[in-house]
């Protein structure tokens, strides 16, 4: 990274069973915004937990609130975890780190697909 541009976070907002409650929230992304990041958060990503995209938009101008593609397209994207079907691997050389850090090993032929 050169001088004159900084390191993004993509927060892609996440599509949970019904019930469940999963987000990154303010604090953590405001954090994150004061140490020098520009984050981009999916818009509603935490509507579910009771926060709307100003609560994060205020934090601070490194905060943006997107859709999602452009969530995906940052330096660093942070999920905790994949949507079922949507993101599985598409090519076995590469790791994901559903492979890697799943019980059943890091090898390619335990990738994705595999745990349907």
């Amino acid at each position: 990274m050169t001088d004159d541009r900084r390191l993004t976070i993509g927060f892609p907002r996440m599509y949970n069973e019904p019930g469940e409650r999963r987000a990154f929230l303010p604090p953590l992304i405001g954090l994150l915004a004061n140490m020098d990041v520009d984050v981009y958060v999916e818009a509603g990503s935490a509507a579910g937990m009771g926060y709307s995209d100003d609560d994060y938009l205020t934090l601070s101008p490194r905060v943006h609130v997107v859709d999602e593609a452009t969530a995906y397209r940052q330096d660093i994207v942070v999920v905790l975890r994949a949507p079922e079907g949507r993101y599985e691997c598409s090519d076995p050389a590469r790791s994901c780190s559903r492979c890697s850090t799943s019980p059943r090993g890091r090898n390619a032929s335990n990738c994705c697909a595999a745990w349907a």
